[in-house]
């Protein structure tokens, strides 16, 4: 199985608060881990905030290697049209930037592991899983 790996998730490996969470990490095999384009780009967002912060610097090197980012395949375009229309048309919306982390992981066929699972639950056909 193949996993792509929510922003929060990431967060939560870096801080290293969940053993839980880092002995299913270490289960995996590296090759099966992955992280969206959308992720890493939150990521160092949330580092650019945070000027001078050496240490969490360091923590998402390690992860950035420890987890490649994968860039959006054409195909999640159409995946993304389809999650905001529904959830549109339901009028439960979820953040932008979580639709296309969907339409990511339904695009590569992959299992989002989140820890926000009762938003990433309302895309229908999204596999979703919470390692914490």
């Amino acid at each position: 199985m193949a996993y792509l790996l929510d922003t929060d998730t990431c967060s939560f490996l870096m801080r290293q608060t969940s053993a839980v969470l880092q002995q299913r990490f270490a289960d995996v095999a590296a090759n099966a881990v992955a992280m969206s384009v959308v992720t890493h780009g939150e990521l160092l967002t949330g580092l650019a905030r945070k000027p001078g912060a050496t240490q969490l610097a360091t923590r998402m090197e390690r992860l950035f290697t420890a987890v490649p980012a994968l860039g959006l395949p054409i195909e999640a375009a159409q995946y993304y049209a389809q999650i905001r229309a529904h959830l549109e048309s339901k009028g439960t919306l979820i953040g932008g930037n979580d639709m296309w982390i969907a339409a990511h992981a339904l695009a590569t066929d992959r299992t989002l592991v989140t820890h926000n699972t009762r938003e990433f639950k309302r895309v229908k056909g999204l596999k979703v899983e919470d390692w914490l």
